[in-house]
């Protein structure tokens, strides 16, 4: 139940987030730049898997493609919500994305 609760929260203070930064200009949302919302959703579902199954070391593999699929995720809001204007800048997150996935793994 508590870690239900934690998802929550942080699935709420990441709304909270994304409200603010377009609220005070930085991003500028529409219908065409939600979709990286789904491989963050995606993301969300691993962990959820992995923390409701108990934590069993047969489903840690859960992890990887969790991990990866957020980093992309985020990294695609944030390219799509501020026109790729930053993406000669932000390539190194590509090669980042696995590693997050397996510094969790570890």
């Amino acid at each position: 139940m508590k870690e239900r609760r934690f998802l929550f929260g942080l699935f709420l203070i990441f709304i909270g987030i994304i409200f603010f930064m377009q609220m005070t200009g930085f991003i500028h949302l529409s219908a065409s730049s939600i979709w990286p919302v789904i491989f963050i959703i995606l993301a969300v579902g691993f962990h959820a898997g992995f923390v409701f199954t108990g934590k069993r070391p047969d489903k840690a593999g859960l992890l990887v493609p969790g991990g990866i699929t957020f980093v992309l995720g985020c990294l695609f809001f944030f390219e799509t919500s501020t026109g790729w204007a930053y993406s000669g800048m932000t390539w190194p997150v590509y090669l980042l994305a696995p590693a997050l996935g397996l510094f969790e793994l570890w």
